[in-house]
């Protein structure tokens, strides 16, 4: 298959979208945690304390599936485990760093720099079509 055929077709951009917000949105806040879940001890954080994280997730997407537009609301999306924010403070302090803090460099090294968490707002679809956002993202 034509990589440029793929990397064109909408139903291909529109995975890497979804993708991508899982991705920023429970995956790399559920990864730190049961990494660093052992040097909690003095927040009342076990490893058993996973069990916790994993019912905030099936709740949130328990939700996603009842409103399937939850899914491109970036509020809801990306504030899933605030209460675990609230908690722990490293927790806190990484996704501060992480989403907020921290800034990459764009595909082509041109010395632009951008938030990898912006890219979820250039991407979401929430409030235009797909094929709108799509010709705006490739415009740009």
């Amino acid at each position: 298959m034509n990589h440029w055929t793929v990397m064109t077709s909408l139903e291909m951009l529109l995975m890497f979208c979804l993708l991508s917000i899982l991705h920023l949105s429970a995956c790399i806040p559920v990864r730190w945690m049961a990494v660093n879940t052992h040097t909690f001890p003095h927040h009342k954080w076990s490893p058993h304390s996973m069990g916790r994280a994993v019912d905030t997730l099936e709740s949130s997407f328990t939700q996603v599936i009842d409103n399937r537009k939850k899914i491109l609301d970036e509020n809801f999306m990306m504030h899933i485990f605030d209460g675990f924010s609230e908690e722990i403070i490293e927790f806190d302090e990484f996704i501060t760093f992480k989403f907020k803090e921290q800034t990459t460099t764009t595909v082509g090294n041109c010395g632009d720099k951008v938030y990898p968490y912006g890219l979820l707002c250039v991407l979401s679809c929430s409030h235009q079509s797909p094929r709108q956002t799509m010709r705006q993202t490739w415009s740009q």
